[in-house]
């Protein structure tokens, strides 16, 4: 158990303040951060857009299903009297 039970937050919050102020200063550092943050959004804006590509050819598929659907006539007010869908 820790013999300190309070510590008041205004200091350490100061400290790390100053300490982040610091590392900003330096050029490397702020460089390498750049580039590390570069390299991640790069990777999300791949990644997004494989995605994109995927769910384009889902709702492509799902809308030519739903117009065949609706030319059989098994899809709106017309084809839900006719009874549940079939998978045939």
């Amino acid at each position: 158990m820790c013999p300190i039970r309070y510590a008041p937050a205004e200091p350490l919050e100061q400290f790390v303040i100053d300490h982040l102020r610091q590392l900003g200063k330096d050029p490397t550092l702020v460089s390498e951060a750049i580039g590390k943050s570069r390299s991640q959004i790069e990777a999300q804006s791949k990644a997004l857009k494989a995605e994109e590509r995927k769910l384009g050819k889902e709702l492509e598929r799902v809308e030519a299903e739903g117009r065949k659907l609706s030319s059989e006539g098994r899809f709106g007010r017309e084809g839900m009297r006719k009874g549940p869908l079939s998978l045939n």
